[in-house]
């Protein structure tokens, strides 16, 4: 119910969804309503990278309480 609200259609399959929508950079396009929807980029970084974005970064350091 809330896919269909959201979008303008019911959610059958995997295909008829790619047909009835697109993205554009960050953008989700319903062809069905026009609807457009941000949206960001899955990301599936190991531990091992994201410590290295926390060092890279000027976040200060420390422990929480």
């Amino acid at each position: 119910m809330w896919f269909e609200k959201l979008t303008g259609f019911e959610e059958h399959s995997p295909a008829q969804v790619r047909k009835n929508m697109s993205i554009d950079g960050e953008v989700l396009k319903s062809h069905v309503n026009g609807r457009e929807f941000q949206c960001g980029i899955l990301e599936t970084p190991t531990l091992a990278e994201l410590r290295e974005r926390v060092l890279a970064s000027e976040v200060p350091t420390g422990r929480l309480s």
